[in-house]
């Protein structure tokens, strides 16, 4: 028997319309949608549609969540209504960390999405970007020896996820518009990066590069009202977003029906699976109970968190030659790499690329001829011994 998401209408024979007033197909059941859903489809529809005739050129941010997906789904959606088209790039990061199932769906999606615009002609490319091999979390950990990230120390969300867009936007030129998922409801911490950022109406400023502007048409949609759309939408590009559903159910209980209709939503983020940010990794753990591979990479994290713990596997120097608990040493970078590429041969996974390997070990090669990166903090240094 085929799951089925509550909520969820894949009959073929329900033409689904944003609104008969705009006059567009915009592959969406809204019969059974609540009158302010339906007004917030059309007006995020109609601003879309305004948007994409102010530049030649659009990136949009796709992670495979649930926020982007409705993104993507809208904007192509408004895309095909127009007359005169821009081109539009479709981007996303992998950042060779993803929790695999997450990577499995966003790699259907793209695949999907790709051939059904290819048959249409449109103006949109699909792109898988990723961090550059000296960036990447594992030359960063293993490489130059930083500790797992955490709240005081993210060193990950910029050389991972935001840099690789950052740089493909400014190849593009300084009128090209990026279109992000973000919404103030999504989290507090969310809520806090946008008010850094500064927002004026949905337009805001990409970060660490003040020159590109970024709109975001979902800001004010709630997590129900977007789980709401896609359970009844009715993407031309392949199957409805059901799997989606499911996914973050699996992981978090997203969300559940309420018995007077509606839904009650928790609002989660998938992270990577090495994320150490977060204190309770929610999505691994649940994911851990169905596929002994998600357990691997659970206490393999877990283990790195107690590696970064241990006052002997740390360098009694900074990277900049400063007495403090600084870096791995480079023996215990050498015992993670190894357990690394154990557990990659235990679940025929490949962690590494060629080019970060190489990064790794050219690294590891300049730090041996510094000369303190294995003294362990246990070791009792006064004053520096590197200038």
């Amino acid at each position: 028997m085929v799951k089925q998401a509550p909520g969820q209408n894949t009959s073929a024979s329900e033409i689904p319309v944003f609104s008969k007033k705009l006059g567009t197909r915009a592959w969406s059941i809204t019969e059974n949608m609540s009158p302010e859903l339906i007004e917030k489809i059309n007006v995020t529809f109609y601003e879309l549609q305004n948007v994409l005739r102010q530049s030649k050129e659009f990136v949009i941010a796709y992670s495979g969540g649930k926020d982007s997906t409705l993104l993507v789904h809208l904007t192509v959606a408004a895309l095909y209504s127009l007359r005169k088209r821009p081109k539009v790039h479709i981007v996303s990061v992998d950042t060779q960390v993803e929790i695999p199932t997450v990577q499995e769906q966003t790699a259907f999606f793209l695949k999907s999405i790709k051939k059904w615009v290819k048959q249409r002609k449109l103006p949109v490319k699909i792109h898988v970007l990723h961090p550059l091999p000296q960036e990447t979390y594992w030359a960063t950990l293993i490489g130059r020896g930083y500790v797992p990230p955490n709240r005081m120390f993210r060193w990950c969300v910029s050389r991972l996820k935001s840099d690789p867009v950052r740089h493909m936007v400014q190849a593009l030129g300084e009128e090209t518009i990026v279109l992000m998922g973000m919404r103030n409801t999504e989290s507090a911490e969310r809520r806090r990066s946008l008010n850094k950022r500064g927002i004026e109406g949905r337009w805001t400023r990409f970060t660490g590069a003040n020159n590109i502007k970024v709109f975001l048409p979902i800001v004010d949609w709630t997590t129900a009202e977007v789980w709401e759309f896609l359970l009844k939408a009715c993407p031309p590009w392949g199957k409805g977003y059901g799997d989606l559903y499911f996914l973050y159910f699996d992981s978090f209980d997203e969300c559940t029906w309420k018995p007077n209709g509606g839904f009650s939503c928790s609002g989660n983020r998938f992270g990577c699976w090495t994320c150490t940010v977060v204190k309770k990794d929610t999505a691994m753990e649940r994911l851990s109970e169905r596929n002994p591979a998600m357990t691997e990479l659970l206490n393999f994290k877990l283990w790195l968190q107690d590696m970064a713990s241990r006052d002997e596997k740390r360098c009694a120097y900074s990277r900049k030659g400063k007495p403090s608990k600084g870096p791995f040493t480079l023996s215990a970078r050498k015992e993670i790499y190894d357990s690394l590429k154990a557990l990659g041969k235990r679940l025929n996974m490949e962690f590494l690329r060629d080019d970060e390997e190489k990064e790794i070990k050219r690294i590891w090669r300049k730090d041996k001829r510094r000369g303190f990166f294995d003294i362990p903090f246990t070791t009792l240094v006064e004053g520096t011994i590197y200038e």
